[in-house]
């Protein structure tokens, strides 16, 4: 899946979308459901399904591999003396690093308050990040000043995406914090809306 490293939406989206999912499934419940056991142990099983986990990412165990990859004359600097209408071949590195976890979705997202230059990436499998740099060089082989300016980009950026990583575990934990709550009020609502419904039902058998 190609990504725009924690540029394609906000984290707040991902938690509204677990929210909604949250309501759903307490709609769903039975009314045997919620006769028979506690709202507690209803919102733990729920709650259980729904919590989310840390993003885990790699990064200090990386691979790179240089390949040839054509693209538009157009996204040529104007000092390049190159025909827009036609597609070059130049060296692209793409650098692979191991996803951990089993929630790779929130490589796509960025936290509140935070920002992020876009990166071109692509998530395989959901178990590994591949990270792209796209070079004007026309050359498998890099000549030392592409070289560094590659090794440069990387070096810079990989603190940047830890400190992503960490700012989304702080909102992952505050979520799953006040998730459990949220599920356990939907709960009782049901409950007194059942009470109340029994009630009725049973008020107007009473004759």
């Amino acid at each position: 899946m190609k990504i725009k490293l924690f540029n394609e939406n906000h984290l707040n989206s991902d938690f509204q979308k677990i929210f909604e999912t949250a309501s759903r499934t307490v709609k769903n419940l039975s009314e045997k459901e919620l006769t028979i056991n506690s709202s507690e142990e209803l919102a733990n099983r729920i709650f259980k399904t729904l919590e989310e986990k840390d993003l885990v990412l790699d990064l200090s165990n990386k691979e790179a591999k240089v390949e040839m990859i054509n693209i538009s004359g157009k996204t040529f600097p104007q000092r390049y003396d190159v025909e827009r209408s036609k597609d070059y071949s130049c060296a692209r590195i793409t650098y692979k690093f191991n996803i951990i976890s089993d929630n790779s979705k929130y490589l796509s997202s960025l936290p509140p308050q935070n920002n992020f230059q876009p990166v071109n990436a692509e998530v395989y499998g959901n178990k590994e990040l591949h990270i792209y740099y796209q070079t004007l060089y026309g050359n498998i082989e890099l000549n030392e000043q592409t070289k560094k300016e590659v090794k440069n980009w990387i070096i810079d950026l990989v603190p940047k995406i830890e400190n992503i990583i960490l700012e989304i575990n702080k909102n992952i934990a505050a979520f799953n914090l006040g998730l459990k709550p949220i599920i356990k009020e939907l709960i009782d609502k049901r409950v007194t809306e059942l009470s109340f419904k029994n009630k009725q039902n049973n008020d107007l058998a009473d004759f």
